[in-house]
């Protein structure tokens, strides 16, 4: 048999080249598949690279990832539909915030896209051609088919990230074959440079906002107008539009259709005006707690209660101007489209660990002190973990990197630098993956109140070791209590689940980042940390779920099923033979 002959770069990924557009010459691809070749560690693993890339993500997606693209720091350009401007608004002023120019245009340019920018596209179903470099923002509702076309989903496939406000839709796109690495959660949140109402000479008691001209709106629109002055304001947009909405008491949101996601877009948009709100509940109610008692929600098709509560705040001015008050209050808190956006920056290394967390600490504010580390976008795995949450669990919005342990490290360096800030002499963190057995409860009550009268010092207690080495050092710790027996550790590796000292906080959040090495993940880093104490009990007081997804490995868990065997036969060994000794 003869020997496969070397080919050239340009043959190998000829294949890939399925569009005109994609590169000028042959030589300046041959050039971006070299430097991928060597970032790789050699031709045939870039090779592979741009092959499973073409299989997931088509022609497009590999030139996203050969072409040389332009820095962030160049400035973002805003794409929008005219009726989604406020959302573009919201893009350019959360990146002045932190240095990054932009500018808003409403159609493809006409000397074409500036190919040295990054383009944010709003709605890219809109237009018909797509900048080279574009991060798509999805605002369609998954609940309808109307917009998901193939065309629509090519889009979605092409842009180099993808944004959605909804995670309902984020779970619809993941069934669809987007990648999980590709989706970003952002949802809708207030623009808080917009100008508010100062005056109150209203000329309408309600203003409707949006297209008035499917069944069940017309429905309600004619039933609230026999009741009270109905504005309908549709087909006008930014500033005139603001102007109209401010000349009505009240602003109702009715939905296109029964099943409706709840119109985000809309309701923070009439919030950033102040303006009081009745709104239909959405199907995914859930996932906007934090509009309770700001918005007045109704259920859904029931216009008689709609009419009722339009006509309580009409009729009640005190309650009325609490109202808004209570809506002015809101808009002064720190915004979740930031948080998300700026999360959504650091991931890509566009901001750095310290900018973040100064521009956005104080949005999280977490609830006592047993937390769960869940990434939005792992929407099955988040409620899956919902289910089995019986213990009053508040869950942290785990952030991202496009290496996933690196994000998981920045998740944990940011939950310790919050701990630390709210004063907390300890917090127990566990992973959405975590399984909680029977026994859980009880022994979860007692290790606690054990530690918490604890007269010596520790910093970690760990409910779960996935890879005990046999260098590991297990000796009798001062530390007993009830039915648990106690044991020092020297070394910890899984993040399942832990409870931290206040002593280790700063232990944990020098981590560093900027080393990229697999061998600095956050367990690796605590496990060769000199200074830090540990504890264990035998069996492990909590289980890991196999069925889930690794959002850090992109592998089932079942990886880790005979590791933990393993530790547990191990550390049991280990502790037999210390109990031998004495």
């Amino acid at each position: 048999m003869k020997p496969t002959p070397k080919l050239p770069f340009h043959f190998l990924v000829k294949p890939f080249i399925k569009t005109k557009s994609i590169f000028s010459t042959v030589n300046q691809y041959c050039k971006q598949f070299g430097n991928l070749a060597q970032e790789k560690g050699s031709i045939g693993k870039a090779y592979q690279t741009c092959r499973q890339v073409y299989k997931t993500s088509g022609p497009y997606a590999v030139k996203a990832l050969l072409c040389p693209r332009p820095q962030p720091q160049n400035g973002f350009i805003i794409l929008t539909a005219k009726h989604t401007h406020y959302i573009a608004k919201l893009f350019t002023h959360s990146l002045k915030k932190v240095g990054i120019e932009s500018s808003i245009i409403f159609d493809v340019p006409q000397n074409g896209y500036e190919n040295d920018k990054w383009h944010i596209v709003i709605c890219p179903q809109m237009f018909e051609t797509m900048p080279a470099h574009y991060i798509a923002f999805q605002m369609e509702q998954s609940v309808s088919s109307r917009w998901f076309t193939d065309a629509y989903f090519q889009k979605l496939h092409r842009a180099a990230h993808v944004f959605d406000y909804s995670l309902t839709n984020i779970a619809f796109l993941q069934e669809r074959q987007l990648p999980f690495k590709q989706l970003h959660y952002l949802p809708i949140g207030i623009e808080t440079s917009q100008a508010t109402q100062t005056n109150q000479d209203f000329e309408y008691d309600v203003a409707f906002y949006g297209d008035p001209n499917s069944e069940r709106r017309k429905l309600f629109l004619k039933k609230l107008s026999e009741q009270f002055s109905v504005k309908v304001i549709s087909e006008v947009f930014g500033e005139k539009s603001h102007d109209l909405l401010k000349k009505a008491k009240i602003v109702v949101n009715i939905h296109d259709y029964e099943n409706a996601l709840l119109e985000t877009a809309r309701i923070y948009e009439c919030l950033s005006l102040n303006k009081l709100i009745v709104s239909e509940q959405g199907s995914d109610q859930p996932e906007h707690t934090d509009l309770n008692n700001i918005v007045d929600f109704v259920d859904i098709g029931n216009i008689d209660t709609m009419i009722k509560q339009i006509d309580y705040w009409l009729n009640h001015k005190e309650a009325f101007s609490t109202r808004l008050q209570e809506i002015s209050d809101f808009r002064q808190q720190p915004d979740k489209f930031q948080f998300y956006l700026y999360r959504f920056l650091l991931s890509q290394d566009i901001i750095d660990f310290e900018t973040f967390y100064n521009l956005c600490n104080d949005y999280i504010k977490p609830k006592g002190d047993f937390w769960c580390l869940s990434l939005p976008e792992s929407v099955l795995r988040s409620r899956d973990f919902d289910q089995d949450n019986h213990y009053g669990i508040w869950k942290f919005p785990g952030l991202r990197h496009n290496t996933g342990w690196i994000g998981c490290g920045l998740s944990y360096k940011f939950m310790m630098r919050i701990a630390e800030k709210s004063g907390m002499p300890h917090v127990s963190i566990c992973e959405d993956d975590v399984f909680f057995n029977q026994e859980f409860a009880q022994r979860y009550a007692e290790i606690k109140q054990t530690l918490n009268h604890a007269e010596t010092d520790w910093d970690i207690y760990s409910g779960l070791i996935a890879d005990l080495s046999e260098e590991t050092e297990i000796t009798a710790s001062p530390i007993q209590g009830g039915n648990e027996s106690f044991y020092q550790i020297n070394r910890l590796v899984s993040m399942v689940f832990n409870i931290y000292h206040q002593r280790a906080y700063s232990k944990i959040y020098t981590w560093n980042e900027q080393n990229r090495h697999t061998q600095n993940t956050i367990d690796r880093y605590i496990e060769q940390h000199g200074g830090i104490c540990g504890l264990i009990t035998s069996p492990f007081l909590v289980g890991h779920k196999e069925e889930q997804f690794s959002t850090l490995w992109g592998k089932q868990n079942t990886i880790y099923k005979d590791m933990i065997a393993r530790s547990q036969a191990l550390l049991d060994k280990k502790i037999s033979e210390l109990e031998n000794q004495t």
